[in-house]
């Protein structure tokens, strides 16, 4: 087969990727995959049910995302399929049934070169209920018909089109395979009439019956790629890949109607079409730009009316659905999606949580001597750069100097590579690099003693000697933006498109290292081949195992936080670039902690998996008694212990499992506290905790339409000395004494919590932040960006007629110190009887005395300072709407409105050290930064 990509400028050939291991059947080892609550790569496809409720995600990293947009935008679960290596499990298309109850999936879904297949998910539950076989080549998109009875899948290189019918248990209609090249799109009518659009130029109709009607080839371009059928089924709209136009033709023939107008000034493709749920508004997007960001085109009239064009995000759009109140809902291969309003106006987004690594070229990304350090950049280029260091596992902020780390070098005496940048056909020395057909470098380095280069792009990095031969070669599937070899020559690094930095051992490619910087600036996890990590704290919840269970069932996955005894292993990370090799660093490390490792598989240390079957997440339901439907499975076969039910995060009730039959649906019924918003099932074996399984509560009773105002603390005018003494433990060059004043405010009693902040989110759509399970009610809020504090803010003191904001730097150390002078308002040392923190050395949860909580408390759970104040220091972070300054000049005392300067958050939190702690501590983040200990207080003052 010949499997083809909706964004490459070119055929991906089959030759150019024969060398990937060919298997009937998917790999049973555990595979290690990113897993950071958001697609890490393209999103190549979406789609939403008739209601506009449920938005369903497809991408090249391998997974399906539920989304609930009528929850703001709250993730549900995310649906795998099996997976191998390279392309295998990719995903180019998805739709979901306009009923809502089915969820299709399909792309690179084969191991070999004989069928693919499509997968069907029931989206209650989450199960795959069954899949498609026999499909001749990659799925390129899927669609059903408007009654929910139909589903179509058009495939690649000449292969066509498949029909089943979703009312007869998916039963085959029929196909047609008289294609000439790849078909990317398919629309039903209400009255089952189908289009299509292929790549040999023609658009086909079809029947209710799957017989050719009409088949035409249309004056906008040589290649139609987007197709979508007007409400009323007398009009389509027919986008191409090879040119800036746009078709709209009867469907009852195919002939053109009209060519609506498309900027002349700006070049672009039409890859995605919609029509407002009226069928007066036609909507257009695709790679047309403006100051980088893609836009989409609307026209009125059904297109034959005036034309506007708003912008979106920066990476070209290949989805639009139209909801029922006239919002859109956009998908971007950054990744990301979004719902805008009419007038283009962004109500949410979802954005990808990786390092933009493109363009990491030059100083945009360098290396230390012993290739040990590494900077990139969180934004395109190398901009906000950052630094990880192995030996030291830690993440630096900011560049290194000049001297201390190289860039790639790209010139050598007797060496000259060209037209390698973005290009086909790079050259040594004016001779042609044997390279795969249309193959796409990205990035160049050449060795320290100038007799070796390696070859960064779109499929692969290779080494080759001086004379151009291969030395070796790595798939890596995304593109290689940047590489680099160290100094000493032993080791090269690569910085990939999905966020990832590897390291390899120069002398033969075998992979050492990777590195994911999540793109919060914070958490991080670099982790060996096999699975030994290093993690920020709440960073190894960033990747996981994924476990295939064959072609029939929806594979499993195991948080890498599940196998943390286990697996987590700085002191091997710290070790695998120096031995170059990862079984000797295991070693070295064993040797040095005095322990023996004993070798075990992923496989016989797993916990349990819990399959909630009913009822179905975000579903209304009464107050009163409630039957949860659930499964466990036991795939280690370790002896079961217990399950334990959760509400809102706090234990309700627990049950002996050992002598549950593993596999066997059982059944619960509780009564449903007053006002619950969440239940949770966790079971047990001798291994540890399956990942929680949570249930989101829906009320049928109405939300009440008031804001619910914060418990206030006046505080009286007054000076104070802002900062920290020299001889203060734990101080930091930033924390200048120096005499701060201040007018009288109120400010909240406890921080924001969850009921406070959630009315707010049933009030305005706003986005939902997760709890991690930990329970929201009278737990502070998190997961929250100073944006959406701010938002919050904002909208109390429009519903209250009162004036709330975030405090000032100034005065919230004024309203923490409460009138003290130490360290900590109750004095010199840290105590867990008076915060929640985290352990002494420097990280993660910990429960002792008073601080029986392992992660965030309920606000009030410890005593006040003595204005009244509660968890001043500890819980969660923060925010101030002050800018950062790294010497005091002002800013402490005001307020910073717009722009992205970095803002201060004070206070420290449950999974800091007790430095943090200190009244005087300041650290500063990005606005848009949403961490699971960072939240925040208000002020009220005078308007």
């Amino acid at each position: 087969m010949y499997p083809r990509h909706p964004l490459l400028l070119s055929l991906l050939l089959w030759a150019a990727l024969c060398s990937l291991p060919s298997h009937a059947t998917p790999p049973t080892t555990p595979q290690l995959r990113l897993e950071a609550g958001m697609h890490t790569a393209m999103i190549n496809r979406l789609d939403v049910d008739a209601s506009g409720r449920y938005l369903v995600t497809a991408s090249d990293d391998k997974t399906l995302r539920l989304w609930d947009l009528a929850d703001a935008g709250r993730l549900i679960r995310v649906l795998r399929v099996p997976v191998g290596p390279g392309h295998e499990g990719k995903l180019y298309a998805t739709a979901i049934s306009p009923d809502g109850r089915w969820i299709a999936a399909g792309g690179w879904t084969s191991g070999d070169d004989e069928a693919e297949q499509v997968y069907i998910f029931e989206r209650a539950s989450g199960q795959l209920a069954q899949h498609l076989r026999g499909l001749d080549n990659v799925v390129n998109h899927l669609c059903f018909s408007p009654d929910s009875r139909r589903l179509a899948a058009v495939m690649g290189e000449g292969y066509g089109l498949k029909v089943w019918a979703v009312d007869q248990g998916f039963r085959s209609l029929g196909e047609d395979s008289d294609y000439g090249d790849a078909s990317y799109g398919c629309a039903f009518d209400a009255t089952g009439r189908l289009l299509t659009t292929a790549y040999d130029g023609y658009v086909r109709l079809y029947d209710a019956e799957l017989q050719l009607l009409a088949k035409r080839q249309l004056e906008g371009g040589l290649r139609p790629y987007s197709v979508a059928i007007r409400p009323d089924g007398q009009q389509a709209a027919v986008g191409f890949d090879d040119s800036p136009a746009l078709n709209l033709i009867a469907v009852a023939d195919l002939h053109l109607i009209a060519s609506p107008r498309l900027p002349r000034r700006e070049s672009g493709n039409i890859h995605t079409i919609a029509w407002s749920m009226d069928g007066e508004t036609l909507y257009a997007a695709g790679s047309f730009a403006r100051n980088s960001d893609r836009l989409v085109f609307s026209w009125s009239q059904g297109g034959s009316g005036r034309r506007t064009a708003w912008q979106t995000f920066d990476d070209t759009l290949l989805s639009v659905k139209p909801l029922p109140n006239g919002d859109l809902v956009v998908g971007s291969t950054k990744p990301a999606w979004g719902v805008f309003g009419r007038n283009g106006r962004r109500k949410l987004e979802r954005l990808g949580p990786i390092a933009d690594l493109r363009n990491s070229l030059g100083n945009a990304f360098r290396l230390s001597r012993d290739g040990q350090t590494v900077q990139f950049g969180y934004e395109y280029g190398g901009k906000q750069p950052a630094r990880f260091a192995v030996d030291q596992v830690a993440l630096l902020a900011g560049a290194a100097p000049s001297d201390q780390l190289s860039p790639a070098r790209t010139q050598a005496p007797g060496l000259r590579v060209t037209d390698w940048e973005d290009e086909y056909y790079p050259q040594l020395n004016d001779q042609p690099i044997e390279l795969s057909d249309y193959e796409q470098c990205r990035s160049l380095a050449i060795s320290p003693d100038g007799e070796q280069f390696m070859l960064g792009s779109e499929w692969y990095v290779r080494l080759f000697d001086s004379a151009g031969d291969e030395l070796w070669r790595r798939p890596v599937f995304d593109a290689a933006w940047g590489v680099n070899i160290s100094a000493d020559g032993r080791l090269a690094v690569a910085a990939f498109g999905n966020g990832t930095l590897h390291w390899y051992r120069l002398s033969d490619g075998q992979e050492l290292l990777t590195l994911f910087p999540h793109a919060d600036r914070q958490r991080w996890i670099a982790w060996t081949p096999s699975g030994y990590y290093a993690a920020s704290p709440d960073g190894d919840r960033l990747i996981g195992w994924q476990m295939n269970r064959g072609t029939d069932a929806a594979p499993d996955f195991f948080p890498a936080s599940q196998l943390r005894s286990t697996f987590y292993r700085p002191d091997v990370v710290q070790r695998v670039l120096t031995t170059l090799d990862e079984g000797l660093a295991l070693e070295q490390a064993d040797a040095a902690s005095g322990h023996t490792t004993q070798l075990a598989t992923v496989a016989d240390h797993l916990p349990p998996v819990v399959d909630l079957l009913s009822p179905a997440d975000g579903e209304p339901l009464a107050q009163g008694e409630i039957t949860l439907s659930y499964r466990i499975r036991n795939p280690s076969g370790a002896p079961l212990v217990r399950l334990e039910l959760l509400v809102d995060g706090q234990p309700h009730s627990s049950q002996d499992l050992t002598t549950l039959e593993s596999d066997t649906p059982q059944s619960l019924t509780i009564r449903l506290p007053s006002q619950a918003q969440q239940l949770t099932l966790i079971a047990y074996n001798r291994y540890g905790a399956s990942a929680p399984v949570h249930l989101h509560l829906q009320s049928t009773e109405a939300v009440e339409q008031t804001a619910l105002k914060p418990e206030l603390v006046e505080l009286a005018a007054g000076c104070f000395v802002m900062g920290s003494p020299a001889e203060e433990l734990g101080r930091m060059e930033d924390e200048q004494p120096h005499r701060v004043c201040l007018d009288p405010f109120a400010i909240g009693k406890y921080e924001v919590t969850f009921a406070e902040y959630d009315r707010f989110v049933q009030l305005t759509g706003h986005p939902s932040p997760g709890d991690k399970g930990w329970g929201r009610g009278q737990r502070p809020v998190i997961q929250v960006s100073w944006e959406d504090a701010t938002a919050y803010a904002a909208w109390l003191s429009e519903q209250t007629g009162e004036h709330y904001r975030l405090p000032t730097e100034a005065e919230w150390e004024y309203a923490a110190r409460a009138g003290t002078t130490t360290a900590y308002w109750w004095g010199e040392k840290a105590s867990h009887e008076a915060a929640n923190y985290g352990q002494e050395a420097c990280c993660g949860g910990l429960s002792q005395g008073r601080d029986e909580w392992q992660n965030t408390a309920p606000v009030g759970a410890f005593v006040a300072n003595p204005w009244g104040l509660h968890d001043t220091v500890g819980n969660v972070w923060e925010w101030t709407c002050s800018a950062y300054a790294g010497h005091y000049d002002g800013s402490e005392q005001r307020c910073q409105e717009r722009g992205d300067t970095d803002r201060v958050a004070r206070g420290g939190a449950w999974d800091y050290g007790p430095a943090s702690l200190r009244s005087a501590t300041r650290i500063h983040l990005a606005p848009p930064i949403r961490l699971s200990s960072l939240g925040f207080r208000l002020v009220k003052t005078a308007p």
